[in-house]
This record gives structure tokens, sequence and C-alpha cells, in this order.
């Protein structure tokens, strides 16, 4: 099921895929949402303690600013690099998934 990415980022701004590229996408692929300003732009995942998360993303550039030059960038969870995108020869879009298992370290306060 597709849903929005709304509600985990405030960032960014809304495009469409060129409108003579438009029938290669299905319909949620045809809008999308993209960075020119900064250096990171965060998306906000809320973790739940003892759930496995899997994060599926998909990149498209299908040009929709018109420039024609396929990007490429770097996809961090948290502090960590999870992989470089590089949409180059991408004529149909880049999907990445990564299953997240949080590690819980438990703190006793020992101090007394």
């Amino acid at each position: 099921m597709f849903s929005s990415d709304e509600n985990f980022i405030q960032s960014g701004k809304i495009g469409r895929v060129q409108a003579d590229r438009e029938s290669e996408f299905l319909k949620p692929y045809k809008t999308l949402r993209y960075f020119p300003n900064g250096t990171r732009n965060c998306y906000n995942l809320t973790v739940e303690k003892g759930r496995n998360h899997l994060i599926r993303v998909f990149f498209v550039y299908a040009n929709y600013d018109g420039f024609d030059i396929n990007p490429n960038f770097d996809l961090y969870l948290g502090p960590n690099l999870w992989g470089t995108i590089d949409l180059q020869g991408q004529v149909k879009g880049l999907r990445a998934e990564l299953l997240h298992i949080p590690i819980f370290k438990l703190v006793a306060d020992l101090s007394g």
C-alpha cells in the first residue's frame, strides 16, 4: 500500500515527472519530492521498541526539472551511511530496502 511522505518530512519541494513521461509510471510515482536546498534533508521515522522496520524507498528522476541530469546522493539512516543512490542509467527509477532492527541498550543507574 502506498502512503505519502507528508507526515515524515517538512522540507523539500513537490514536483511531477515530465509530462511526456507520465505514462511510464503508476499514479503514486508521478508526483515526487525533491530537495534543492541543504546538505541533508531528514525524514522523521518513529521507531518502536521490539519491532523490526522495513524501510523501502523509491527514487526516480524522470527529468522533472528539464535539466536531464540524473542525480546521485548518499542515503543515511541516522548517522550511518546506508548507501549511495546513483540514478544514472536508471530510466525507471531505483528502489532500495533496508530492514532496520533497533538495538536498545539498557543502562542501569547504579549511583544509589
